[in-house]
């Protein structure tokens, strides 16, 4: 048996300063080469949801396995290059910083993996380069179209 890509078990999500519940035991199991998208309307909890799923918040219980690994039993450095090789989220807004530049924004995935600035910023130019922003590179993100915006934020991913 192939040992799923990654597995919520039992997740919930409460905010402890309201006591608002946002998830309660959601199961869900992704596997290698899946394509997953989240749809649902305004608060039901998709943004807490991939925020658990990319181990950028902790859920209030459940598990989070990811190829097998309890990831939240983990130091936070495994937990960094976990998520850098085994997950990658769009999503659909990027909220830009005002003065993050298009190849600053593409050198955060090298920034979790721990690789060296030199590569992070080839990397990056890469990026640029094979998105077509090469133009765009110097823009603040407040000038960049919205689909400039959407290229800038799956380079990143």
């Amino acid at each position: 048996m192939v040992t799923p890509l990654l597995q919520m078990i039992g997740i919930g999500r409460r905010f402890e300063a309201t006591g608002a519940s946002i998830l309660s035991d959601i199961n869900l199991t992704i596997s290698e080469g899946e394509f997953v998208c989240m749809l649902g309307p305004s608060g039901s909890g998709k943004s807490t949801l991939l925020s658990i799923l990319g181990c950028l918040d902790r859920p209030s219980e459940g598990q989070l396995l990811i190829q097998g690994q309890d990831i939240w039993s983990l130091r936070p450095t495994k937990v960094d290059a976990i998520r850098a090789r085994h997950v990658w989220l769009h999503l659909s807004e990027i909220r830009p910083h005002p003065r993050a530049q298009p190849p600053s924004k593409c050198r955060v995935a090298a920034v979790y993996a721990r690789r060296p600035d030199v590569e992070r910023q080839t990397l990056a130019g890469a990026l640029i380069e094979r998105f077509g922003l090469r133009h765009r590179a110097g823009q603040k993100p407040n000038l960049l179209s919205g689909g400039e915006q959407q290229r800038v934020a799956i380079a990143r991913a």
